[in-house]
């Protein structure tokens, strides 16, 4: 599948402000599954300097320096990007030992997994959810990752929020509702309470299939399963990721997930806007990076 994403973010200060350094994580990566063929970036006001580099998640990295001062910051990013058709279940978890949780991950495997496995506060009452999921499903890798996401999506409601960091566990159980990074989020959580190694995602899903779709930056969480790697669910849908979704980057915690990350000097304040869209084409023009 081909698609054409564009995704135009806008901030607007009330005053004129300095644009101090801004990071950008807007790229789609390429890996088995996805490949970026093309990226273009707009940043008005232009600036000085933009290095672009790769992180220690592979994903790339623009970092914007400015020297001038505006009342607005407009990014305009526009990717083209190929998905390949796979099945997600097509693997067999191995050693076997870890078709059944709990279980331990290779000695080599653990030294690089450890930041996946750092604890997450939950209270007693996340702890319940998570053990009730567990028993129902006897304690199944895949059936807990499956219907711990199927429980994400059915029984709490879905909400948008455009900006601001993932609610605690706690909390989104409580309302029985949150945005997708909350639920992936409370998912994240969840699995390294039963040790399993967990990234928070961040990216981008089409998919015309599934009902009442917003294009927007879209979160869901990766599970290291031996045998299979790393392996998404979407908590927000209920479902396995496939080649709908789009990976943007991946980290241990939602901090480093920011498609934006930077501050402003000055006595204003700030108001944002996105908008992304999404459509299919048949063929690339491939294009050079500019700014």
């Amino acid at each position: 599948m081909k698609l054409n994403i564009k995704h135009i973010t806008k901030y607007t200060y009330t005053a004129p402000v300095f644009l101090n350094v801004h990071q950008l994580k807007l790229m789609p990566k390429s890996n088995y599954h996805q490949h970026a063929h093309s990226f273009k970036l707009n940043v008005k006001p232009r600036p000085i300097k933009n290095h672009v580099y790769q992180c220690i998640d592979e994903s790339v990295v623009h970092q914007l320096f400015f020297n001038t001062k505006s009342t607005f910051l407009t990014i305009e990013s526009e990717s083209q990007v190929e998905t390949f058709d796979y099945n997600p279940y097509d693997y067999w978890i191995y050693p076997l030992q870890a078709i059944k949780i709990p279980f331990e991950y290779e000695p080599s495997e653990l030294l690089l997994l450890e930041p996946y496995l750092n604890p997450i506060s939950i209270d007693h009452n996340v702890k319940i959810f998570v053990k009730e999921t567990l028993e129902k499903t006897n304690h199944e890798t895949i059936h807990f990752l499956m219907l711990l996401t199927k429980r994400l999506q059915k029984e709490f409601k879905s909400e948008y929020r455009v900006d601001g960091a993932p609610l605690l566990p706690k909390v989104t159980l409580s309302r029985r509702a949150g945005t997708c990074r909350d639920k992936a989020l409370f998912a994240i959580a969840a699995c390294r309470m039963v040790g399993l190694a967990t990234r928070f995602v961040s990216g981008y899903l089409y998919d015309t299939n599934l009902s009442n779709i917003q294009h927007e930056l879209h979160a869901w969480f990766e599970v290291f399963i031996p045998g299979g790697g790393w392996k998404g669910f979407d908590p927000t849908y209920g479902i396995a990721t496939n080649h709908y979704y789009i990976d943007v980057c991946s980290f241990p915690s939602y901090e480093l997930c920011y498609p934006l990350k930077g501050s402003f000097s000055g006595d204003a304040e700030s108001s944002l806007s996105t908008n992304v869209t999404i459509s299919p084409i048949d063929q690339f023009k491939l294009s050079a990076e500019t700014v």
